[in-house]
């Protein structure tokens, strides 16, 4: 007989962390506990699962952010994470799903921003890249920049720049992603694409409004606009660095 309080001889255990198993899923790391030898249809199984699952956080998160993203951003900040994907996570799979969709509907054409032949090659050169299919992602790289903004325009708040980091990435991830279905959808029509791109800026707007209930929804709606409108200022001051560093570099002319 072993010890009191030790474990009985023989006890299953867990396979990721050797706890003692006494359920269908360990109570040390949250593995499952009949885990066997890796087969082709279990482990397709599992990815279809992740995203398919009712009860599944990528899944939950995508419903819940199309219909009350201010709540999830709230929840996640509050301390319900397990409930919601992790937003780092969700942004870089929906900016990739983004691409993804976007080069699959590539014979529509991708979303072009109008260039002159009077700029600079370099500046046409970045233009159509930032509009480009590709876009999402150079602007997954720039949005910490946009939640410097928030904290600054909800300072009152006193929420960190991680929390407003949560806020966004949750935000223009969903967004981003119902830009390029809409934008391809329309444009499957012969239509142009419309008001898609402010899709991403509207649901960070609308969960302004859920996120921060301390204000008054058309305040918070202000602010948020005028976060994007520093977000903007951000960005034009950071270009005109990076081509002032670029200029003394001798490579632009």
């Amino acid at each position: 007989m072993s010890e009191a309080g030790g474990d009985a001889p023989g006890s299953p255990r867990c396979l990721c962390c050797d706890a003692v198993l006494a359920g269908r899923f360990c109570s040390s790391c949250g593995q499952r506990s009949d885990t066997r030898r890796l087969e082709l249809r279990a482990l397709v199984a599992r990815f279809v699962g992740a995203f398919a699952s009712l009860d599944g956080p990528l899944l939950r998160t995508a419903i819940d952010l199309l219909v009350r993203p201010g709540a999830v951003v709230s929840a996640y900040v509050r301390g319900r994470r397990i409930v919601y994907a992790n937003p780092v996570q969700w942004a870089i799979l929906t900016s990739g799903a983004t691409v993804l969709i976007g080069h699959t509907l590539s014979r529509v054409g991708p979303v072009r921003i109008q260039t002159d032949a009077s700029m600079p090659a370099w500046l046409r050169t970045a233009l159509d890249e930032l509009g480009s299919n590709a876009g999402p992602l150079y602007v997954l790289v720039l949005l910490p920049l946009l939640a410097v903004a928030l904290r600054l325009c909800f300072r009152r708040r006193g929420g960190t720049i991680a929390e407003h980091l949560v806020h966004v990435l949750f935000c223009y991830g969903i967004g981003t992603l119902l830009q390029v279905v809409w934008a391809g959808a329309v444009a499957g029509f012969g239509a142009p694409p419309g008001p898609a791109g402010l899709l991403p800026v509207a649901w960070t707007v609308w969960a302004a409004v859920g996120a921060h209930p301390e204000r008054v929804p058309f305040v918070a709606v202000l602010l948020a606009l005028l976060a994007h409108f520093v977000w903007m200022l951000l960005l034009v001051g950071l270009g005109l660095v990076a081509f002032g560093v670029c200029w003394l570099l001798g490579l632009v002319e």
